[in-house]
């Protein structure tokens, strides 16, 4: 009986070590069958990682490119605007000069216009060989305007015989500028000198072109009086050139330039001038704001010739308005 159940024990134990044996057979065989599944689903997770890490860096790399292509519009368009800008600049300086090639010759003065000249005058006589020079000024003071016609009351003062003496007179000067002196100074010579300060009187039209050049007969019906002298015949010249600024002592003005050349004569006398000068003109009033003038006379008493030059210079050196 009792070898019975010794014979039963080990074959129990015996079926339990099988038992054993295959249930470890079994994890083993199971154990490396799954083991390669897992590693090729890690391989697979660790390089659908990688992708998805290049991926990302792509998106990356493509926001970082947008955001400069777009910096980069942003630029373009920044300087369309700015060339667009420029483009509309000097467009406007084209037309600017475009206009400017027109210059218009109205007189344009302000009453309560108060402007000072300084003027130098040499007269050298050939035949003596002597000289002179002398300082002056002339001021211009713009009392009235009636819609016509501006009244200004001139003075000019002078050097003669080592003091200064002052000759003042009205005139007249409509918008065209064409002047009228209402009241003669006692000299006849300041007339003379004022005349020729304002080549705006002598205009034939409201407006010259750049480059243009005027020939006229002087004065009315090609003769110039002044006083009990007798009439000078002649003839006068004018070219408009440039507009530009210039800086004179009473300050920086829009001018065109004016040369003026010409010739005048009186058979009576005997006598011959010709003459050539610079000027510059306010650009759209034709205020005088500098000039220089330069005149060879020539002229026979009693038998002898004698020749004169004479230089002439004018600037602008207060303007109450300016």
């Amino acid at each position: 009986m009792s070898d019975k159940k010794m014979v039963r024990r080990s074959f129990a134990v015996a079926l339990g070590i099988i038992c054993i044996v295959l249930v470890v057979v079994g994890l083993v065989g199971a154990v490396t069958y799954v083991i390669p599944m897992i590693s090729d689903k890690d391989n697979t997770i660790s390089s659908l990682n990688l992708r998805m890490s290049q991926l990302n860096t792509n998106n990356t790399n493509l926001q970082n490119q947008i955001a400069s292509l777009n910096s980069t519009i942003s630029s373009l368009n920044t300087q369309v605007a700015s060339l667009q800008n420029q483009a509309q600049a000097l467009q406007t300086q084209m037309n600017e000069l475009l206009n400017e090639t027109t210059i218009p010759l109205s007189c344009g003065y302000t009453v309560g216009d108060y402007m000072i000249y300084n003027t130098t005058t040499t007269v050298i006589l050939l035949t003596q060989n002597q000289s002179a020079t002398q300082t002056g000024t002339i001021s211009m003071d713009v009392i009235s305007f009636d819609g016509e016609n501006y009244t200004i009351n001139e003075t000019a003062s002078m050097q003669l015989a080592g003091s200064w003496t002052s000759f003042t007179f009205m005139e007249k000067i409509n918008k065209t500028g064409y002047g009228t002196i209402l009241s003669e100074p006692s000299v006849p010579f300041n007339s003379m000198l004022t005349s020729f300060g304002s080549p705006n009187k002598f205009f034939q039209k409201d407006e010259a072109k750049v480059g243009e050049a005027w020939q006229f007969p002087i004065g009315e019906s090609g003769n110039l009086s002044f006083g009990s002298l007798p009439a000078l015949t002649g003839n006068m010249t004018f070219t408009f050139g440039s507009i530009q600024n210039i800086t004179v002592p009473a300050g920086t003005y829009r001018v065109f330039s004016l040369d003026v050349s010409g010739s005048m004569s009186s058979a009576s006398l005997a006598f011959q001038a010709i003459f050539i000068g610079h000027e510059y003109l306010e650009y759209g009033t034709c205020r005088l704001i500098d000039s220089s003038f330069q005149e060879n006379i020539s002229s026979q008493t009693g038998g002898q010739t004698s020749t004169t030059i004479g230089f002439m210079q004018m600037e602008l050196v207060q303007d109450t308005n300016h």
